[in-house]
């Protein structure tokens, strides 16, 4: 067994554990939706020009256990599975007859699975709060081609171009934030938050160089107890 499927496994069960954890006493499990922005390398497709820093939505769950007997506010221990609904696009554009014209889009995909810690500061009806959190970036990406490409592609070669596959490794990362969660009602809260994630990201290919791949999000989302 290979390294990278260990970390997959290892992620699994420790997501898996937490889940269970998290129906018992004192549980909560959320959900969230958001929005993000890419942070990564400039020089991204190894070239003299500079990127635009992409977009994307990630949507996820939270959950685990609050150890709330502490005298400043709660402890949530659990775990995160975040997921991009809508991956990092970035255009790939070139100089071709009169102007710059669109060849494809480049989609990174992101999923992370890991354990989550968040400070809660209070135990009324608002509650700032840090979180810290690591765990496995999961995901590929894909060169979509512009049908205008194709069609050229097809007219002068004969040839039918194509969209890519490029897979990536498995990754370890760490994210870091603050926000704060808002009660509703005895068991239900609303919370904000904005996290950066810290991550360097490797094609699954031979002599590929990693790039940095860090991101962040503001996330909105609803928290239910189970107790």
């Amino acid at each position: 067994m290979n390294g990278v499927n260990m970390k997959k496994i290892i992620s699994i069960i420790i997501i898996s554990l937490f889940f269970t954890i998290s129906l018992y006493a004192q549980g909560s499990i959320s959900i969230f939706a958001g929005y993000g922005q890419s942070s990564f390398q400039e020089d991204l497709f190894g070239d003299d020009s500079k990127i635009e820093q992409a977009g994307y939505v990630p949507v996820g769950i939270q959950a685990g256990y609050n150890l709330s007997n502490m005298t400043f506010g709660t402890i949530f221990l659990g775990a995160e599975f975040n997921y991009a609904v809508i991956p990092f696009t970035f255009e790939l554009n070139d100089d071709i007859g009169n102007g710059q014209q669109k060849l494809a889009d480049f989609k990174i995909n992101q999923m992370v699975i890991g354990a989550l810690v968040k400070v809660k500061f209070g135990k009324g009806n608002f509650n700032p709060f840090i979180r810290l959190g690591g765990g496995a970036y999961l995901g590929g990406a894909d060169l979509e081609y512009t049908d205008e490409l194709k069609a050229l592609y097809q007219q002068q070669l004969n040839q039918t171009l194509e969209d890519e596959e490029l897979d990536i490794k498995t990754a370890f990362g760490f994210n870091a934030g603050a926000g704060a969660d808002f009660k509703m009602g005895t068991s239900t809260s609303f919370f904000v938050e904005f996290v950066y994630h810290m991550v360097s990201r490797e094609p699954d290919e031979e002599d590929a160089e990693s790039i940095d791949a860090n991101n962040w999000a503001a996330h909105v989302g609803i928290q239910f107890g189970l107790n």
